[in-house]
């Protein structure tokens, strides 16, 4: 924006001086340098520096140019600060930081700069001193109502000087001044004051804007009011100074409940009425109230404040003092958030959670209802305004409208010589007073001269008071004037912006073609007598936008484009907003005194009222708010930019509801009901013929003048037409505004519609019972012979007599002689019948159908079109003309009780969506019983995840959440029971079917369902014992293991539910084979081994605990001969050998319930995993995890912290078609181990499942050394199936025979610890094994038990002797020795054997003992590698060069690693060498790693076995 700088020149004149700086408001002033004029000092803000340059005023237009010479003012003083605005008055300059702090400089003969002096000639910063005091002080401030304020950061957003006193206000509205304030008597009596200080008459109110004269201060202040409650008083901007007045998108701070209450009712009328019990109640401010107190929560969380209906006592405060020096910044805002506290969700320990099943997975998030959102039917915000006929309450939520919505008053103190207080009077005051009524003005900026102060309102009207000595005021015959008076700018003119001088004041008025006209009074002080009014003339190609006032300067804001016709639409939406703002204004003064006349509908006027007054100041905001655009974009883009907040969604929601409380009033002849006096039926006069609106009734004026609110985008709409714009945002604006209009004016006619349908049917009965205010009709149909009336009309296959069918905006009416029926939207569809003639059309209602039948094709299309249309108004979608165009959709919302003698849901309730008369959606169903079904429908049955809670007898009830097909459980569900028992897995046909885990008080199962009963393989854990084996009719039958709290072991053959054949094994190492007739009972043939070596055979029945009773049998004592021969101590191992490796049942047999259900979900059987479809089956993975993860958040989906970008990696098909290779095994890997930490994708669901199982299966009572053996072909097993679900999605990996195979080939050249020894499948064990690791290592632990407490006990004692004794005694040769005592004396032979472990066997030892902290099978063998390579490289570098190396040989290896073992301390080796040589296949096919591994092994067996020697 250009600056232009009026001045006096060459006599009295004024000229027009043309600046290179850009216009801002605040951030340029101008005073004079010399007595004469001659020059003048711009001091203009710039990137957030002060800039100084001279101007020489007196040279021609042409040469007015900066001096070369600029001084910036930031270099030398205000270094390292960026200044927001500055502002000049009196000979005192003030600077406001973006931190908020300021800088005064200049006349400081009264304290204005903070100190006394006569002249400042560099800014001080003893302000910010005192600011930074204040701030300490306010931590004892109070509200109006004697409320203790919470302290807040000070930060001043505005300054306004005047002639002794400088005014501050800060970012919550409080004001503060220091300087000398009016006093009577003489000024050089004056006190001055240096200490910023609030000023007393305005302490907790809010003020918007202040400006200062030579004596006297006007305060734009927030108007409070304790009167009426008004809802949705949080959502608009506020109205105030649009350049200079309190910024409103800072939070509000706490008070207490007697402001809240008068902020909440300050949009009310005004008197003293009791608020309706009808009325909404209004919410509670939100972040900050206008009295000054912080509040404890943020804008966002919802809160509930609490009534505080008596204030504390005030307390006196404690100052405190803080002084901050140097260029320290104020702080910022401190926004205490509040959260509120959430709802606690009982979760099952995590032990029994099984991540295959887990009901987490099974159920959407809280959010998940709108899941199927795209279904569903939702007010569109990005509509025009259609749908507002519905009746619907519609009240936008805290929106993009800025700021909180607030009516402001005028205060003013100080001198009153000339009346400049505004008062009445002529007395001044020491205190803010307020003027009385200016809370109606609707003032959103103010301006004070010397002696003289102007208001400007939102609708263009300017009122003017003070000294009119120079005509500054323009009031004829009167020196002074002590009341505000409206300034006579001309009758269609309207004022934009104001601005006042010492003696004179400006005025920017929308003149003649909307071109802004600049008028100047008072300016020429010379001729007394002469025009008091001077006009300013601008260039043709600058069209002022903006004034300023500096000494006797006029400052100009003004837009240069070269398109003239882009500033004139500007200039004419500005005008059109302004006109608006001032109708609304005249209809709010008019419907206030229509009330005081009538009662007619109370609630409904009052409520009508509420909105035109909430409109106004909308609407005003919004005009004062797009001026501001002005200062930071072009005149193109702030069109564009006012466009846009004009049809902003939440602002036609706003006025969706105020059209259909005018629709109400208009369609109930409301308007013809009301009488008005003379006084207000000359006021309608008058306001019908400022706006042309013309009829001969009463009723169509008021009708037409309370439509006029609603014209307003009719009026954009022509002038945006006018300009003719061929970009994009031109035409969709074009159609937007035509298409808003339309609707308008549709919604209109359809009112008036309505209302002559009631008055011709007012004595019907269906009328009277309907009783709904706001429906609306949109089309009538009558049985006859016209082609556009209907024949016959059938319901449900029967004949309705009935003569009128009428379509309203909420419901469809069928009449009879004797009844009618109102079927309500939106569960009414329409459907053409496809006939010959084309004459029938079907009516779709819930439970039933209508058909009706018209004499011409022309009528059938006519009822389809306002059928449709009818509910395109109720489903808020816009509507048309064309039968293509005007389809609403067919899944929309709605509630339905169905009748008794339905067949699916009689007397139950349904809420939720439909189609075409059937639940099919999300929804809610009560039935007659109050079971509650919550969940997703279709075709009118249950389909898709719901929850169902069924209600029984004596208090007992079944919840069920999961998966519904045709109404029936099948998928995924979980079930809980009244009694406490519940049920995780898989449902078919409303029975257990599948895989799933059954709790009931202490006994758990998980495995295999067959038709509700347990079928298969599972698990059963019954407190004492637990059972792994087949189960067959809910009984265990088949191979199984029974393991008892005491410790005992069965494994055997099961029949329904008993122990009959097999083995038991007791703690004393007793072991039972035979015939049993249950657990611990034998009956029949059977043998006993006892721990000594003898054993027993023959036909035994009874406990062997207690009672064995023997039929026929032989007792063979230790080396006895029987007929077979000699029984041995080693044939007695053979036996418990055999029990311990017998697996019941096989491991291939295990869990194959979930592996169908994975094999189920990639579309594939496992007969047919080799010839699978790998297309259709990533087809079918992608399927399910997006199915999965619409749900869910993905950060609650992942098992473990990874960075992976789910959406990607689910949409993302690996290129699982190239050639098998390394690369091919990375990518597999990759993609598993990202598939892996996803709990929705099913291979993640699976691995966790599977170790969830296992986890169960091998913990408390399980945890058995004879089940060792089980575990771990149990693992391969599982491990093995894994591996051929990945081959179906891999088909490229290798089969069986090679998934054991290495990856790449060995570089011989390298160390054996630098060769990749990764097969195919050592991914599954590494990612399968850590999170089994505990429970399968306890077996391991638990197996090793006695080896390794004897290795333990051999290590501690031979770990206390020296190195030297313990390589003597280990037998490791002298050569291999890590210390030689060549020329070593004896002395220092001791310290010599002590540092000799440090020497050179320190790395392997080290190496070795992290053998315990890896978890990963492969790992553990790669320390081993390392190790050994260790001790090789210690042995081949640390041999003495004087002793000659002979051949490293197994004889001197193993007494080395023996050393080495010893030396490390790992307490349960024996464990570790199990574990890796059970799960680590490269040993079986590199000879190296074999023979280092047999080494190891060779180790560990001397140290256990050792006799005495150690």
């Amino acid at each position: 924006m250009k600056t232009c700088l009026w001045t006096r020149r060459c006599g009295h004149s004024l000229t027009c001086l043309n600046i290179d700086i850009p216009y801002q408001p605040d951030q340029l002033t101008v005073h004079c340098r010399d007595c004469c004029a001659k020059e003048a000092n711009v001091v203009f803000v710039k990137d957030g520096i002060i800039s100084e340059a001279t101007l020489n005023v007196l040279v021609d237009e042409e040469g007015s140019v900066f001096e070369k010479r600029r001084e910036p003012l930031q270099n030398v003083i205000l270094s390292g600060l960026r200044v927001q605005s500055i502002t000049f008055a009196y000979e005192t300059f003030g600077a406001i930081t973006s931190s908020g702090n300021i800088y005064m400089w200049g006349r400081s003969n009264y304290g204005q700069c903070g100190i006394i002096a006569e002249n400042v000639v560099k800014p001080e910063r003893s302000v910010n001193h005192v600011i930074v005091e204040v701030e300490i002080h306010a931590v004892d401030d109070y509200c109006m109502h004697g409320e203790r304020r919470e302290p807040y950061d000070i930060q001043i957003v505005q300054l306004s000087i005047g002639g002794s006193e400088v005014l501050a206000v800060d970012r919550n509205g409080a004001l503060w001044a220091w300087g000398a304030a009016f006093q009577n008597g003489d000024s050089t009596a004056w006190q001055p004051i240096c200490l910023p200080y609030r000023v007393p008459g305005l302490l907790g109110r809010r003020v918007l804007s202040v400006a200062s004269g030579r004596t006297h201060h006007v305060a734009l202040v927030e108007y409070i009011a304790g009167v009426d409650e008004l809802h949705g008083l949080d959502e608009y901007a506020f109205l105030g100074n649009s350049s200079n007045c309190f910024q409103s998108n800072l939070p509000f701070v706490e008070s207490c409940e007697h402001c809240q209450r008068g902020r909440r009712s300050v949009l009310t009328d005004g008197e003293s009425t009791k608020s309706s019990s009808t009325d909404e109640p209004s919410s509670s401010p939100v972040g900050r109230c206008p009295l000054g107190v912080k509040l404890s929560f943020a804008d966002d969380a919802e809160c509930f404040l609490e009534p505080r209906p008596e204030c504390k006592p005030r307390s006196k405060p404690q100052a405190r003092q803080r002084k901050l020096y140097s260029d320290a910044h104020c702080r910022g805002d401190e926004v205490e958030l509040y959260e509120l506290p959430r709802s606690k969700q009982q979760h099952q320990a995590s032990s029994s959670r099984l991540s295959f099943i887990s009901f987490d997975l099974i159920m959407p998030s809280s959010s998940s209802s709108s899941s199927l959102s795209e279904q569903t039917i939702a007010l569109d915000d990005s509509n025009a305004l259609a749908g507002c006929v519905s009746g619907q309450s519609i009240i936008p939520g805290s929106s993009n409208l800025t700021g909180n919505i607030c009516l402001a008053e005028l205060w003013t103190w100080g001198g009153n010589e000339f009346g400049q207080l505004g008062l009445n009077d002529f007395e001044p005051r020491c205190e803010p007073t307020r003027i009385s009524g200016s809370s109606a003005f609707g003032i959103v900026k103010i301006a004070a001269g010397a002696e003289h102060s102007i208001a400007m309102s939102s609708s263009g009207e300017v009122f003017v008071w003070g000294s009119n000595e120079n005509r500054q005021i323009k009031v004829a015959d009167q020196r002074r004037v002590a009341v505000p008076m409206l300034f006579k700018a001309g009758s269609c003119a309207k004022v934009i912006d104001i601005a006042a001088g010492e003696k004179f004041s400006a005025f920017l008025i929308n003149g003649i073609d909307y071109r802004p006209e600049c008028y100047i009074c008072g300016y020429d002080r010379s001729d007394k007598d002469g025009t008091p009014v001077l006009r300013l003339y601008f260039p043709e190609t600058c069209w002022p936008a903006s004034l300023m006032c500096s000494d006797d300067y006029i400052i100009c804001g003004c837009l240069e484009d070269t398109d003239a016709a882009l500033c004139n639409v500007f200039y004419q939406i500005q005008f059109i907003l302004i006109r608006h703002v001032q109708i609304l204004k005249q209809l709010v003064d008019l419907i206030n005194e229509i009330r005081e006349e009538n009662r007619f509908d109370e609630s409904l006027f009052r409520r009508f009222a509420a909105g035109l007054r909430r409109y106004h100041l909308i609407l005003a905001n919004k005009s004062q708010s797009i001026k501001q655009y002005l200062f930071v974009l072009d005149v193109k883009a702030t069109v564009e930019k006012s466009l846009e907040i004009l049809l902003d969604s939440r602002f036609q929601n706003f006025l969706k509801q105020l059209n259909a409380d005018y629709l109400i009033l208009l369609s109930g002849d409301a308007f013809s009901l009301l009488k008005l006096n003379e006084s207000v039926e000359k006021k309608l006069r008058y306001l019908c013929e400022l706006n042309s609106v013309e009829h001969h009734k009463q009723s169509r004026l008021l009708q037409d003048v309370f439509f006029l609110p609603f014209t307003v985008f009719s009026d954009l709409h022509l002038i945006i037409a006018q300009f003719n714009g061929d970009d994009k945002f031109t035409k969709n604006t074009l159609k937007m505004l035509k298409s808003v209009d339309r609707v308008f004016r549709f919604y209109k006619n359809i009112a008036s519609d309505t209302r002559k349908f009631r008055l011709k049917h007012a004595h019907s009965s269906f009328l009277a019972e309907m009783n709904e205010k706001a429906q609306f009709l949109v089309k009538e149909f009558q049985r006859g012979q016209e082609p556009n009336e209907f024949v016959d009309v059938t319901e449900n296959g029967r004949t309705v007599h009935c003569y009128l069918l009428a379509i309203f905006s909420g419901s469809f009416l069928v009449v009879t002689k004797s009844s009618f029926k109102n079927y309500k939207f939106p569960l009414v569809w329409t459907h053409n019948v496809q006939d010959d003639a084309n004459l029938l059309v079907k009516v779709i209602v819930p439970e039933g159908e209508l058909m009706i039948k018209f004499r011409d094709p022309s009528g059938t299309k006519e009822f389809v079109i306002a059928f449709n249309n009818a509910l395109l108004l109720y489903l808020s979608k816009p509507c048309s003309e064309t039968p293509l165009l005007c389809r609403p959709p067919l899944i929309r919302s709605g509630t339905h009780q169905f009748s008794a003698q339905n067949k699916t849901f009689p007397g139950a309730v349904y809420s939720g969506s439909w189609l075409l008369g059937k639940p099919h959606g999300n929804g809610h169903l009560t039935t007659k019983n109050n079971c509650v079904y919550g969940g997703h429908f279709r075709d009118g049955l249950m389909d898709g995840y719901g929850e169902y809670k069924i209600v029984g007898e004596n208090g007992r009830w079944q919840f069920n959440k999961g998966q519904w097909r045709a109404g029936v459980l099948s998928g995924l569900v979980f079930i809980e029971y009244s009694d406490g028992s519940s049920y995780e897995g898989y449902f078919e046909n409303n029975v257990r079917h599948g895989h799933g885990v059954h709790r009931q008080g202490s006994i758990l199962y998980v495995g295999a369902w067959q038709n509700d009963k347990r079928q298969g393989y599972g698990v059963s854990d019954e407190c004492r014992s637990k059972y792994l084996g087949m189960w067959e009719n809910d009984l265990k039958h088949g191979l199984g293991t029974l393991v008892t709290l005491d410790g005992i072991c069965y494994k055997g053959v099961f029949e329904k539910g008993a122990f009959k054949n097999g083995m038991m094994l007791l703690t004393d190492g007793t072991m039972a084979k035979g015939e049993f007739s249950d657990v611990e009972c034998l009956n029949g043939k059977a043998s006993i081994y006892f721990p000594n070596g003898d054993y027993l055979e023959g036909f035994l029945s009874g406990r062997l605990q207690e009672q064995l009773k023997i039929s026929s049998g032989n007792f063979y004592k230790n080396g006895c001969c029987s007929s077979d021969g000699i029984k041995s101590e080693k044939d007695k191992q053979n036996n418990v050998h055999d029990f311990e490796n017998s697996g019941f049942p096989p491991a291939e047999q295990k869990w194959n319930d979930i592996f169908a259900h994975v094999y189920h979900q990639l579309n594939c059987a496992e007969n047919t995993l080799l010839t699978a479809d790998t297309d259709k089956c990533w087809q079918s993975l992608v399927v399910v995890c997006e199915r999965f993860r619409k749900y869910f958040p993905t950060q609650k989906l992942q098992t473990t912290s990874s960075s992976t970008n789910t959406a990607d990696f689910i949409e993302k098909i690996p290129n699982y078609s190239m050639p098998c290779g390394e690369q091919y095994y990375y990518m597999v890997k990759n993609y598993c181990f990202q598939a892996f930490q996803l709990q929705y994708h099913p291979l993640g669901r699976l691995i966790n499942g599977l170790s969830d199982i296992f986890n169960v299966s091998y913990s408390g009572v399980s945890v058995h050394s004879s089940l060792l053996v089980e575990a771990i072909e149990e693992i391969h097993s599982l491990l093995k199936r894994l591996y051929f679900v990945i081959k179906v999605l891999f088909p490229h990996l290798p089969g069986e025979q090679d998934m054991e195979s290495f990856v790449s080939e060995f570089n011989f050249d390298l160390p054996l610890s630098s060769w990749c020894l990764t097969t195919y499948n050592t991914f599954l064990y590494d990612s399968y094994l850590e999170l089994v690791y505990p429970n399968i290592f306890t077996l391991f632990v638990i197996k090793n038990e006695e080896l390794d407490r004897v290795y333990w006990m051999n290590i501690r004692y031979v770990n206390s002797k020296s190195d030297v004794m313990l390589l003597d005694h280990l037998g490791v040769e002298k050569q291999f020795w890590p210390v030689i005592f060549t020329d070593t004396s004896d002395l220092d032979k001791p310290l010599a054997c002590a540092t000799a472990r440090k020497k050179y066997y320190a790395d392997a030892i080290d190496c070795f003992q992290r053998l315990s902290s890896e978890f990963f099978p492969s790992a553990k063998l790669k320390i081993i590698v390392e190790t050994f390579e260790h001790i090789n490289k210690c042995v081949s570098q640390g041999a003495c060069v004087e002793q000659e190396l002979t051949a490293w040989t197994a004889d001197s290896l193993v007494p080395v690693t023996t050393y080495v073992i010893v030396r490390a301390q790992i307490q349960r080796l024996g464990a570790e060498i199990n574990f890796v040589q059970d799960f680590c296949p490269q040993l079986c096919n590199v000879g190296e790693m074999q023979y280092m591994f047999a080494t190891l092994q060779a180790c560990y067996h001397y140290l256990v076995h050792s006799k005495g020697g150690l």
